[in-house]
């Protein structure tokens, strides 16, 4: 994963890097935590919002999360 370490390397450090208000985020939700299943089961894992800037590019479901 990826994360605050990346934006001062991208010259964003004061937009992006972190999910706070106002800031850039760039962030994919998955449906189950891929640190919790066994790992043969992580083909499995769905990701069911992606966000790209703040703004949501992808929903599997158009329901709430």
């Amino acid at each position: 994963m990826r994360s605050a370490g990346d934006a001062p390397g991208q010259a964003r450090a004061t937009e992006a890097g972190v999910l706070a208000p106002g800031r850039l985020a760039d962030i994919a939700v998955l449906d189950r935590d891929p640190f919790a299943v066994d790992p043969r089961e992580l083909h499995g894992i769905r990701c069911v919002r992606t966000y790209v800037g703040g703004v949501l590019v992808h929903a599997a479901d158009p329901g709430p999360l």
